[in-house]
């Protein structure tokens, strides 16, 4: 994939380059905080394939989930996919303009 420019984390609104584990609390309301991570990249006309790992435990397991084979993964099937599966669902809708008011 395309190089890395940066990547860091974000809570709130506020972010970080120079960290890169996050873990959040409730906020003062008792409410969760928003927050995550980014990543961005010098070449943006390259598709990117990511894996990530979510545990609501530790660091350690969400990092031990079964790797995801990005060897396996193909974009454009997937994109023939949807595309054939919209056009087989779409394909029995008509749209008749009699009557309608062409301004609109």
């Amino acid at each position: 994939g395309p190089e890395i420019a940066d990547a860091g984390i974000f809570a709130d609104s506020r972010a970080s380059t120079s960290v890169h584990e996050l873990k959040i609390s409730r906020s003062i309301n008792g409410y969760p905080l928003p927050g995550g991570a980014f990543v961005r990249f010098r070449d943006n006309h390259r598709p990117v394939y990511a894996r990530v790992g979510v545990s609501m435990i530790s660091t350690e397991q969400a990092c031990s989930q079964k790797p995801w084979r990005t060897l396996e993964f193909d974009f454009e099937k997937h994109k023939r996919e949807a595309r054939d599966a919209w056009k087989a669902k779409m394909i029995n809708i008509k749209i008749e303009t009699d009557g309608v008011d062409q301004s609109m």
